[in-house]
C-alpha cells in the first residue's frame, strides 16, 4: 500500500463534487478517472472498489452511463472471484440496479451481459433481499436485450409475486423519499399496474414533494412512458400541464421528461410542439442514452433526419 496515493485519493474523494458546475457536467468525469487511478496506485482494495462505484453512480446521475458499464462488469467479475468480500456488497446492488442498461452499449459484449446475469442470480441467492428485486432486474434486462418471450415470463412472475406479497422495497433506504417514490412508480408502471403507479404518483402530480436533483421528473417520465405504451392518450392530455411545467424547472437539464413528451407530440401529430422541443433540446436528444427511450421511439418515427443525429 502506498500511503501517499491513499492520502491523495481521500483528499480527492472528499472534494470531487464540490463546486460542481451543472452546466458543464463532463468536468466531473476526469476527476473520477483520476480518483480511480489514485485508488489503484494506493493498493487499498476498498478504495479501488469505491472509486468504481462512484463512476457508476455519477454516470447514472449525469446521463453518461456508457463510461460506467465497463466498471460494472469489472466489479461483477471481482465478486465472482471474491464472494466473501464485504466491500463488494454495495457493488452487487449496483449490478442489480444497472444491469438493464448493459444491452444499450455496443462496447459491452453479449457474453458479458449473460455472464453478468448469471453472476447476479448467484449473488442474489446469498442475500435476504426480496425476490421482486431480482425478477424486476431480469425483466428489464431481457426487455432491453429484445428477448421479449423471456421478458414476459419474468413480468408474469412479478405479477404473481405481487398477487401474493406486494413488493415492499424493504432494502431501499434512500435519504430522499421522492427518489423512492419515483422507483415505485417505475416498478408498477413497467409491469402494467398503471392505476397503482398513478396512486403513488399523486404527490408528484400535485407538487407535494421535496424536489431533488433528478426528481420528480424521473417518476413523471416513467408514468408518461407507461401511458404511451398503453395507448392511453386521453389520460395524458389531462395530465399534460403537470408534465410540461417540469420542462422549465431549474437545476438539471430535464432529460427525463423531454423524450416522453416528444414521443407524445409525435403520436398526436402536434408539429408545433415537436419543433419547439427539438429546437430547445436538440443536444440533449442527440446525446441521450437508450435508457431514456431515445432509440425506442426515434427509430420508430424516423426522427434522425429532423434532428440531425
Amino acid at each position: 500500500m502506498d500511503n501517499q496515493f491513499a492520502e491523495q485519493y481521500i483528499n480527492l474523494e472528499d472534494t470531487i463534487l464540490d463546486d460542481l458546475d451543472f452546466d458543464n457536467l463532463k468536468e466531473v468525469f476526469p476527476r473520477l478517472e483520476k480518483q480511480k487511478e489514485l485508488a489503484d496506485k494506493s493498493g487499498v482494495w476498498k478504495y479501488r472498489v469505491r472509486s468504481r462505484r462512484m463512476i457508476i453512480k455519477m454516470g447514472y446521475e449525469f446521463d453518461d452511463l456508457e463510461r460506467s458499464m465497463g466498471e460494472l462488469i469489472w466489479l461483477a467479475g471481482q465478486w465472482e472471484m471474491n464472494k466473501e468480500d464485504s466491500d463488494l456488497e454495495d457493488a452487487m446492488i449496483l449490478l442489480e440496479r444497472f444491469i438493464e442498461f448493459l444491452p444499450a452499449f455496443p462496447n459491452v459484449a453479449p457474453n458479458d451481459i449473460h455472464q453478468a446475469i448469471e453472476i447476479l442470480k448467484e449473488w442474489f441467492a446469498t442475500t435476504s433481499r426480496e425476490l421482486h428485486y431480482l425478477v424486476w432486474a431480469l425483466f428489464k434486462t431481457y426487455s432491453k436485450l429484445g428477448d421479449l418471450t423471456v421478458a414476459e415470463e419474468y413480468k408474469q412472475q412479478l405479477l404473481k409475486l405481487e398477487a401474493v406479497t406486494p413488493f415492499g422495497f424493504k432494502s431501499d433506504h434512500p435519504s430522499c423519499e421522492t427518489c423512492l417514490t419515483c422507483k415505485k412508480i417505475h416498478y408498477y408502471a413497467s409491469i402494467g399496474l398503471l392505476q397503482k403507479a398513478m396512486e403513488i404518483a399523486e404527490p408528484l402530480l400535485e407538487d407535494d414533494v421535496d424536489p431533488c436533483l433528478t426528481s420528480p421528473r424521473t417518476g413523471l417520465s416513467y408514468l408518461l412512458d407507461a401511458y404511451l405504451d398503453a395507448g392511453k392518450l386521453a389520460e395524458i392530455e389531462i395530465l399534460l400541464p403537470t408534465f410540461t411545467q417540469h420542462l422549465d424547472m431549474p437545476t438539471k437539464a430535464p432529460v427525463r421528461i423531454v423524450l416522453p413528451l416528444l414521443r407524445y407530440y409525435i403520436i398526436t401529430k402536434n408539429q408545433q410542439e415537436i419543433d419547439k422541443i427539438i429546437d430547445n433540446y436538440n443536444p440533449i436528444i442527440k446525446d441521450l442514452a437508450d435508457r431514456w427511450s431515445a432509440q425506442k421511439f426515434l427509430s420508430l418515427v424516423n426522427l434522425e433526419k429532423e434532428i440531425n443525429i
